[in-house]
């Protein structure tokens, strides 16, 4: 074997451990996804469910819900939701359970799930709301249910609402009122608009307050303040550095083994003998 075949051999063996070196780190850094299972999510839920512990079940269900949406999984929701007084997010969770006519377990449980709607629905109202400007945000006792104008009414638990309209440049509009079960109310709110005129500060304020000058003196200090601390940093502590100056080192090395290994035979293999 000559001197450029095993300079050859040694480079690509560098070359080797490099690219190992390299997926090692990959796979180590890389987070593992395990993968979740609905079914089990849902048996969990329904454990914690037997031990009375509604609310610690209400995750697996949820969780289970939005991997998988099967008819089972909002049925099994929409169930913890009416154990925990949520009977507005129940709703529509056990409306859509019963849609499905394939799924076993509303075919079995069917009779159960429907006495379950009608126990809903006799404790949740529906509010329309409209209003202006279009594109105001909002609100029902602190949730953001959307922008004016809503395509649908919005589902409340009996009793007190406090509704709320926001909108840039516009005065808040509230409005609070008392919804009773499987009722319909509708509710307009058209804000005003806020007065945009500017009013100037005291004059003892004025005198007390930092000059323009002053503040702009203090954003450049403390700029200069961030740019000596990155500058300061040494760069051997910068890890593209040691990386940038290993693979110059590989390089080297190799280089000086392919020019070694290029240069003129030994005269001795040339000589050709004769018997």
């Amino acid at each position: 074997m000559t001197c450029r075949d095993g300079a050859l051999r040694l480079g690509c063996l560098w070359l080797a451990q490099c690219i190992f070196a390299w997926g090692v780190m990959v796979a180590f850094t890389r987070p593992a996804q395990a993968k979740v299972d609905p079914e089990a999510l849902i048996m969990e839920g329904i454990e914690l469910r037997r031990a009375g512990r509604d609310a610690d079940a209400l995750p697996k269900f949820d969780q289970a819900y939005e991997l998988g949406k099967t008819p089972r999984a909002a049925a099994q929701l929409g169930l913890c939701l009416q154990a925990l007084a949520r009977w507005a997010d129940a709703d529509p969770k056990l409306a859509e359970a019963l849609t499905s006519t394939q799924d076993p377990w509303v075919k079995k449980n069917r009779e159960t799930l429907k006495d379950a709607l009608e126990q809903v629905k006799a404790r949740v109202g529906r509010v329309e709301i409209v209003g202006k400007p279009p594109g105001a945000e909002v609100a029902v006792n602190g949730r953001v249910v959307g922008t004016l104008p809503l395509s649908k009414p919005v589902l409340v638990n009996e009793g007190p609402v406090d509704i709320e309209v926001s909108a840039p440049g516009y005065k808040r509009g509230i409005k609070n009122l008392t919804v009773s079960g499987a009722s319909y109310q509708s509710v307009v709110i058209r804000l005003e608009e806020a007065a945009n005129v500017p009013t100037a500060p005291p004059p003892a304020l004025a005198m007390n307050a930092p000059s323009a000058k002053h503040e702009n003196a203090r954003l450049v200090v403390s700029a200069d303040s961030a740019a000596t601390t990155d500058e300061s940093r040494p760069i051997t502590k910068e890890l593209w550095f040691w990386a940038g100056a290993v693979a110059v080192v590989g390089a080297v090395v190799l280089g000086v083994v392919l020019v070694s290994g290029s240069g003129p035979k030994d005269p001795k293999f040339d000589q050709v003998h004769t018997f």
